[in-house]
């Protein structure tokens, strides 16, 4: 059984300009898996706030920490990344994001660099004028690995 959550609170107003409007956010992943080998429970929790300026209406820059921590069966790792990242509006709350991936990997007994890069489409869907849910499909490319993400974020106008 596989189990995730993804929430994030974001500073967004979709009806208005965004230009000079700072966004501010994150969110929380937790994954339990059980293991058909080992017959224990694989464990995986990651949060990353987030925060992003828009110098013009619908174009913004941000940085996104990441934290992750994953617990396996005799073993784990601890990885923390640095995301820059530029997302843009272009049609009625539809956006494309890119992130570029940097971070150290600490699985226990000598740490290594990753890198990588994240690009994802997202839709802002309101539910209030000042709150709404946006899901974000991302193709991620990290350290070599290749995979498909979809994170369900709770965005918030503040």
């Amino acid at each position: 059984m596989v189990f995730a959550l993804y929430l994030s609170v974001l500073s967004l107003n979709a009806q208005g300009s965004l230009s000079g409007n700072w966004l501010l956010g994150g969110g929380i992943g937790f994954e339990a898996e059980k293991n058909s080998i080992t017959d224990s429970w694989d464990r995986t929790l990651e949060a990353y706030p987030l925060l992003v300026w828009f110098p013009i209406s619908s174009l913004g820059f941000g940085m996104e920490v990441s934290y992750l921590n994953e617990k396996t069966s005799g073993s784990g790792r601890t990885l923390y990344t640095l995301r820059p990242l530029v997302r843009y509006y272009i049609y009625s709350g539809w956006f494309p994001q890119i992130q570029y991936v940097r971070g150290i990997e600490d699985p226990g007994f000598f740490k290594r660099d990753i890198s990588g890069y994240v690009l994802g489409l997202g839709y802002t869907y309101p539910i209030r004028p000042n709150f709404g849910i946006e899901p974000l499909l991302t193709y991620n490319y990290i350290d070599g690995k290749r995979f498909f993400m979809l994170k369900i974020n709770l965005v918030g106008s503040f």
